[in-house]
């Protein structure tokens, strides 16, 4: 195993995975020739545009039963018997931890993530000063179910509307209409329109955003300020 990945690490300096993608690129006529199947041979070369050399020694020291596959391999499988193999000996969380390795090498998979986490924090704290400004606890946010009862407190709804949650399917899709109107009752609650709820409907962040930090004071109909 070390010395698969041995020989795979000195070749990585000499060659990177996106040269040898273009490498399969260029001879994929060759390859299919030599009885490989091409859709194999394009996952293959996907991989290896996606795949750092880093992620690779890992999975390969890790992950992977290379003793096992070459065994296969001197043996005269086929590379489809080898993968067919491969596949179905390997354990969906191996299978998992593989997958997220993967995505976890590609550049634009790293800036999609660290931009949710920003914009999750982001939603987190802009929620907290929504409802210290509607007279409840900020850490709320943080506490699940609880945070949802206080959203919809702060809407002026009732949070028994949470309780469609127990009824399959129709109390479902009822619960995406109550937060598609909640979005125009969190508007009326703060002053403002329907045109404002439109964009809390599409354009959640800058909306929210925009109560959080405005001098809006929050109109409460139905509940009495919790400290």
């Amino acid at each position: 195993m070390d010395e698969i990945s041995g020989i795979y690490e000195d070749f990585s300096k000499i060659v990177t995975n996106q040269e040898l993608a273009d490498l399969i690129e260029d001879n994929t006529d060759v390859l299919v020739n030599s009885g490989l199947n091409k859709d194999s041979i394009e996952t293959a070369q996907s991989l290896l545009r996606t795949f750092d050399a880093s992620t690779v020694i890992d999975v390969i020291q890790n992950d992977l039963d290379i003793d096992r596959l070459i065994n296969l391999y001197k043996n005269g499988a086929s590379l489809t018997e080898i993968m067919t193999s491969l596949v179905s000996e390997t354990s969906p969380v191996t299978m998992a931890k593989i997958a997220f390795k993967i995505l976890l090498s590609s550049f634009y998979f790293r800036i999609a993530l660290f931009v949710f986490v920003l914009v999750s924090i982001y939603s987190i704290y802009i929620t907290g000063l929504i409802f210290k400004k509607s007279g409840k606890h900020g850490f709320y946010t943080v506490i699940p179910i609880l945070r949802d009862i206080i959203h919809l407190k702060v809407c002026n709804m009732s949070p028994w509307l949470l309780l469609l949650v127990f009824i399959p399917i129709l109390g479902w899709l009822m619960l995406v209409s109550v937060a598609i109107i909640a979005r125009f009752e969190l508007s009326k609650s703060f002053g403002h329109g329907f045109l404002f709820g439109l964009g809390l409907l599409f354009f959640p962040i800058i909306f929210r955003s925009i109560i959080a930090f405005s001098d809006n004071e929050h109109i409460d109909d139905l509940y009495e300020d919790e400290d």
